[in-house]
């Protein structure tokens, strides 16, 4: 598949994040985030006052998104870069008392600095927890390590005031079998008798953007789109007249990565990609010349199944 990896080369990018993170502000308050990507994966992550009993069923650690430091002190690092600094004008950066939880960064002595902190531990015996904090701040932004924190409600934490990050994992993202970009709304893939392919994305006024992706050699047929690694947007999957098999994953209208499945022999032909376990991943549905089905349970380039469903003598799946 030299051909192809050669156009894929060109058109490859930074890996994409998931989804574009969504503030949720409500009278200039900035409450929380969705979409935000911590190691892999989506978080809606919402800012509360409160102590630790309320807020996490009498503090059980079970209900922590997170229960190391490593990783809190990742999603910490997240709030930062993603939500706080990164966010709209700069403005909860500049004046973290606009964070839910953090009005109190006007204290005199404490002004322009807030503690949110994100739990992840929790010490029966000493009736302690351990969080990480991301202290936020115009002049300075952190990530605070490990640290014992009392149970009993409080208004301060390290002199800062301070407020819960309370994060939950988000499903993901069901891409529509055509969704390239991740925003909702199918494209339009476009090939010409010579090979020249592009593609149409969709935008939220309905406006299509024609961008090319280069040209295939023929021998190489569009099998289908799906979402593969399951990030909410849709991948390519190719055929070659050998039976070669392979996916091109897709970031809008570049590929990010493409990876071959190996050759099926073409008594078999691809007849859908479907979600057949539920696990938010593209699969593929073959069905041979007798009439027999069969699926591979995808992850991403892996398949981790493959089973026959039955046969269906005269009968073909339809789109």
């Amino acid at each position: 598949m030299k051909s192809v990896a050669a156009i894929a080369l060109l058109l490859m990018f930074a890996l994409p994040s998931f989804a574009e993170v969504n503030l949720v502000v409500s009278n200039g308050v900035l409450l929380g985030a969705q979409h935000v990507k911590v190691n892999g994966n989506l978080y809606t992550v919402m800012f509360v006052d409160g102590s630790c009993i309320q807020l996490f069923s009498n503090c059980s650690s079970t209900r922590f998104a997170f229960h190391d430091l490593k990783t809190a002190m990742d999603a910490g690092q997240v709030l930062i870069d993603q939500i706080l600094i990164d966010g709209p004008s700069g403005q909860f950066h500049s004046h973290p008392a606009l964070v839910g939880g953090c009005e109190g960064a006007e204290t005199p002595g404490f002004e322009r600095q807030c503690a949110i902190l994100t739990p992840f531990g929790f010490d029966v015996q000493q009736g302690l927890f351990s969080g990480s904090s991301a202290v936020n701040g115009s002049t300075g932004s952190y990530i605070y390590t490990q640290t014992p924190v009392q149970l009993n409600p409080y208004s301060n934490y390290m002199g800062l005031p301070v407020t819960f990050a309370v994060w939950e994992q988000e499903s993901p993202i069901p891409a529509t079998s055509m969704d390239f970009d991740g925003n909702g709304r199918a494209d339009i893939l476009l090939r010409t008798d010579n090979g020249d392919l592009s593609m149409g994305l969709m935008n939220v006024s309905g406006k299509i953007s024609d961008i090319s992706l280069g040209n295939i050699p023929m021998e190489w047929k569009i099998a289908g789109s799906g979402d593969f690694n399951g990030d909410g947007k849709a991948d390519i999957l190719w055929r070659n007249m050998s039976g070669e098999v392979a996916i091109w994953f897709m970031n809008g209208a570049q590929v990010q990565d493409w990876t071959s499945l190996g050759k099926v022999g073409l008594d078999l032909t691809i007849s859908g990609i479907r979600d057949f376990d539920a696990d938010g991943k593209a699969d593929i549905l073959w069905q041979d010349g007798g009439g027999t089905l069969a699926v591979w349970m995808m992850n991403s380039a892996s398949i981790t199944q493959s089973t026959i469903l039955g046969t269906m003598p005269g009968r073909r799946v339809q789109p």
